[in-house]
């Protein structure tokens, strides 16, 4: 199902054959063109996006692509990214709270100090 065989560029870039094989033909596509274009750093970044998605497989890549489990580990994959986010969020927003309160704070303490 692979289309047109491996770049040599790809093992350079961190893939091998059994990688290549098991990423959607859309995947090797936008890879080729990446290469093909002189941007290897996308290419690169869609190689460990890649990687990372295969991670949430049930079982490693084997070389042959197959789209039910794909679509299965990609739907683990974008539930682990949208919990990653809402969780830096949270993140981002306890911070701004506390900056808020340590900021009321020190204006509270400011104005009893005048107030004396």
């Amino acid at each position: 199902m692979a289309i047109a065989g491996m770049p040599e560029q790809m093992s350079e870039l961190g893939c091998d054959n059994v990688l290549w094989d098991s990423i959607p033909m859309g995947a090797q596509r936008d890879i080729k063109r990446f290469l093909g274009t002189g941007k290897e750093d996308l290419a690169r970044r869609r190689i460990a996006t890649m990687k990372e998605i295969l991670q949430f497989a049930d079982e490693p890549p084997n070389g042959t692509f197959d789209r039910a489990k794909w679509d299965q580990t990609m739907s683990s994959w974008e539930a682990n990214e949208t919990k990653k986010l809402e969780m830096a969020k949270a993140k981002a927003k306890a911070e701004r709270m506390g900056k808020a309160k340590a900021k009321a704070a020190r204006e509270a303490a400011e104005a009893e100090k005048g107030a004396q």
